[in-house]
């Protein structure tokens, strides 16, 4: 009997680590993706000047992570604190790209400032998703944990 409650729990843990690979890959996915991101380094190597505009930027929602935060305890610390960190900061990533927007009297190197400091907020989220995908990889597949990347 008690042998079948560790397996379920086992397995629901395992169901968890493989839902919460997808969602974080296609959010990870979608940052890659968005076209003002990928205009907002273009303008830091190339030197265009044109405003970008977030305002419509937003990622798709978290359904997985926010339908199961009450199960992160299924995992062993510090990886429920990691994974909440990483939504929590990833959802608040639309917001502070929005502030990126400025009124024009800002200086030219005030603009690079920002600039900088956006590509280096998305780059650290991303770092963070990779992280995460290598410490959740264990709980899905102990044959080949090797093949979950998003290589």
């Amino acid at each position: 009997m008690l042998f079948g409650v560790l397996s379920a729990h086992g397995r629901s843990r395992r169901n968890l680590a493989s839902a919460f690979i997808g969602e974080i890959v296609a959010a990870m996915d979608s940052l890659e993706e968005c076209a003002q991101i990928k205009q907002l380094a273009r303008t830091r190597t190339g030197g265009n000047e044109i405003p970008i505009d977030f305002h419509d930027f937003d990622l798709p929602r978290f359904a997985v992570y926010e339908a199961n935060a009450s199960q992160l305890g299924l995992f062993n610390p510090p990886l429920p604190r990691e994974l909440a960190y990483f939504y929590t900061r990833l959802g608040a990533l639309p917001k502070r790209l929005r502030g990126l927007t400025s009124p024009a009297s800002i200086s030219e190197e005030e603009a690079r400032r920002r600039t900088q400091d956006a590509l280096d907020d998305v780059a650290r989220t991303m770092q963070l998703g990779e992280d995460l995908l290598r410490s959740i990889k264990e709980f899905v597949s102990n044959k080949q944990p090797h093949s979950i990347s998003r290589a």
